[in-house]
């Protein structure tokens, strides 16, 4: 009495991950390829000229006034309580 080979039984599954496999690394060249694609988009500006961020510059404005949150002096618990 024989009884089928490993090959026979399981070659169709493995072939079929094999492929699979395969895909799954084409489809992710793919995606780094797009992603290189839009990174390098962001680099270009709108004229084909290379794009690249200036300098930061300094702020050197006044600052406003700040308005005081609460009066001195005064809790913010005691000051809407009712005179009982």
């Amino acid at each position: 009495m024989s009884t089928k080979k490993r090959e026979v039984i399981w070659g169709g599954r493995i072939m079929g991950a094999k492929v699979r496999a395969e895909t799954a690394r084409e489809e992710a060249k793919k995606a780094v390829r797009a992603a290189n694609r839009a990174e390098a988009e962001g680099v270009v500006g709108p004229h084909g000229r290379l794009w690249r961020a200036s300098a930061a510059k300094p702020n050197d404005r006044p600052m406003p006034e700040r308005l005081p949150l609460q009066d001195k002096g005064e809790h913010a618990v005691g000051r809407y309580s009712t005179a009982a």
